[in-house]
């Protein structure tokens, strides 16, 4: 066998090989290139603000319901707590470190009772005002309720206490005659809106998209398989380099 036949040979393989390994890998690149365009303009495409609600992506992450879910209600107003996340009827209230212990509709305004301070809404649900141990409620509030003389009561383990009309002063009064807020379970139509909203909230797309380009979203072995699809990547750059400076090689013979 010649030489040139020889090196014609080794052509032709490696224009097979790299025609047969892009064919195979096309659609793995179409996806990487995809998803790293989107992950470029994370910000401009809002992604970590997108949340995924799919069922079957929320199962496979594994995100699902707290256990318990405490849920208290007042003039018809639910108040939730899933998790350390606070929902007023549907509205997302954000993150609390606190045990939730309760609610009272008060003189137009809505009042959420946690374990270590007292959170005063709008009954359109915006944050009036957060009172404390340092405004005069005590530390650990264990209920909250509402006294025989339409007052504001907390009961803690100093024992209970009532504010003035205003809820600017707070006293003991360890006699006051109170009906507590107790909990209740949430209605099944709120709970399963409230259920898709709070797990969807632990997903966004950014995560589903950073997971499905490294292979991550199939476990280890996906990632494995991403190393392989690079690795043939990388191959078919070098192949590619290899035959078009061949040729280059082989026209130039031709020529002279």
């Amino acid at each position: 066998m010649t030489r040139h036949k020889r090196h014609t040979i080794k052509l032709k393989s490696m224009y097979q090989w790299h025609r047969y390994i892009g064919i195979t890998i096309a659609f793995f690149v179409i996806i990487l290139s995809i998803t790293g365009i989107l992950l470029n303009h994370t910000t401009e495409f809002k992604l970590s603000t997108r949340h995924i609600k799919n069922e079957a992506l929320l199962k496979h992450y594994g995100i699902r319901a707290p256990d318990n879910v405490r849920s208290h209600v007042s003039n018809n107003i639910w108040v939730s707590q899933w998790g350390s996340r606070l929902y007023l009827d549907k509205k997302d209230l954000g993150e609390i470190n606190s045990q939730l212990i309760g609610i009272m509709y008060y003189k137009e305004m809505i009042v959420i009772g946690l374990s270590d301070n007292l959170l005063l809404y709008t009954a359109d649900g915006e944050l009036i005002e957060k009172l404390s141990s340092e405004g005069g409620i005590p530390p650990v509030v264990t209920a909250i309720g509402i006294t025989d003389n339409h007052l504001l009561a907390v009961n803690s383990t100093q024992g209970t206490y009532v504010a003035d009309i205003d809820l600017t002063s707070w006293h003991k009064e360890p006699q006051a005659k109170t009906i507590w807020n107790s909990p209740e379970n949430l209605p099944k139509p709120l709970h399963d809106i409230l259920l898709i909203e709070y797990r969807g909230k632990g997903l966004n797309m950014e995560r589903v998209l950073l997971d499905i380009h490294s292979g991550r979203l199939l476990g280890t072995g996906g990632v494995y398989f991403m190393d392989v699809v690079a690795l043939l990547l990388i191959f078919l750059a070098c192949s590619g380099l290899w035959i078009w400076t061949m040729r280059l090689i082989k026209q130039s013979r031709h020529k002279t």
